[in-house]
This record gives C-alpha cells, sequence and structure tokens, in this order.
C-alpha cells in the first residue's frame, strides 16, 4: 500500500468544520500511520497533526487525514470552498490603499488631471476583468 502524505505545511491557510473558524498552520507535530480504530477495529487513515493558529488568535491541534476530506479535521481553502464555507478572508485581495486614498480625494473634488490619471490606472490595473474597461 503506498503510503500517503502530509497535506499542509507551516504557513498554509486551512479551514475547520470543527470549529468553523479560517486559521494558520504553525507547525507539523506528529503523522501516524496505519492505526486501528479503538471501538471497532477499522483501519483509519494516515493523519498528520498540526499545532495550528486560529484567525482570531487561539490556538489548537488538528489533523489533516492525508486529503481524505471527509475524516480531515481541517481542509485547505479550495476544499472548504467546495463544501460551501467560503473564500478564506485573509486571501481575499484587500483594496489597494492608493487607490482607496486618490479616490477619496477625487470625490472630494482634490484632484487635479494628473492626479485623475494615476487614479483611473491604478484602477485599471487593479481591475481583475481588464475587458469591462
Amino acid at each position: 500500500m503506498t503510503q500517503t502524505q502530509p497535506q499542509f505545511k507551516p504557513g498554509d491557510r486551512f479551514f475547520t468544520h470543527y470549529d468553523m473558524k479560517w486559521g494558520t498552520v504553525v507547525s507539523e507535530d506528529t503523522t501516524y500511520r496505519d492505526q486501528t480504530h479503538g471501538v471497532t477495529g477499522s483501519k483509519l487513515p494516515d493523519t498528520t497533526w498540526y499545532t495550528v493558529k486560529y484567525d482570531d488568535g487561539k490556538t489548537s491541534n488538528l489533523d489533516d487525514a492525508h486529503g481524505n476530506w471527509d475524516m480531515a479535521r481541517m481542509v485547505p481553502p479550495r476544499i472548504a470552498k467546495r463544501f460551501g464555507y467560503g473564500d478564506d478572508p485573509v486571501t481575499v485581495e484587500p483594496v489597494d490603499k492608493e487607490v482607496e486614498a486618490l479616490t477619496e480625494q477625487y470625490d472630494h473634488g482634490d484632484l487635479d488631471e494628473v492626479e485623475q490619471g494615476r487614479r483611473d490606472r491604478a484602477e485599471f490595473y487593479r481591475n481583475r476583468d481588464y475587458r469591462d474597461w
């Protein structure tokens, strides 16, 4: 039987349905292989346990079931999205601060044509769908 591999490394983002929270992997702890369920005797998937830090600052220990996402306590963002838990709030692109500041100045009539041009260029490059421009 082929050995499965850990699915996360320190710094990776994850979602856990156990606590309904997003967080970041701090460290890889222990990998368990060829374990059996204490009651049923069924073979359990290989799994790696991680120390994780939730976005709210709390820490926990969670496992990945080496990609058996039905058994895992944590899943990567792409799997969380597939299961309907939404997008990772940290990887959503923040609003560019320069564009935000220039837009505010423009709205207040404080920009001349040169600054308006800079704002338009910044907005163009920030816009993901260039066809709408």
